[in-house]
């Protein structure tokens, strides 16, 4: 996501949450939003805001261990993708992670 499009971005995510603040898909995207501006405590903040709307949000688990790999939190990595699998088992990021998962056993 390029510069300039994170700021257009941003703003749709604004007018979402505007119109609903508790929509755990709107409160995703704007951690998404945060991690392509590096922003990660504000990232990690915002996902943390979907999965108190609703814990079963599985792209908010998924950003969770995206954040906590980049910070070199290898175990807390692990348990999002383990929670991301078991809400979403049938997409290609789950085969991905249970791929992962297998090979640090």
């Amino acid at each position: 996501m390029s510069a300039g499009r994170t700021v257009e971005a941003d703003s749709e995510v604004a007018a979402a949450l505007r119109l609903d603040p508790r929509s755990a898909a709107a409160l995703s995207a704007q951690g998404y939003v945060r991690m392509a501006e590096r922003r990660l405590d504000e990232a990690v903040q915002a996902q943390q805001g979907a999965l108190a709307v609703d814990p079963r949000y599985a792209r908010a688990h998924w950003a969770l261990a995206q954040l906590a790999r980049a910070r070199g939190d290898e175990a807390t990595a692990r348990e999002h993708l383990r929670a991301y699998v078991k809400l979403a088992p049938r997409t290609y990021e789950a085969w991905r992670a249970r791929q992962e998962l297998a090979a640090v056993r």
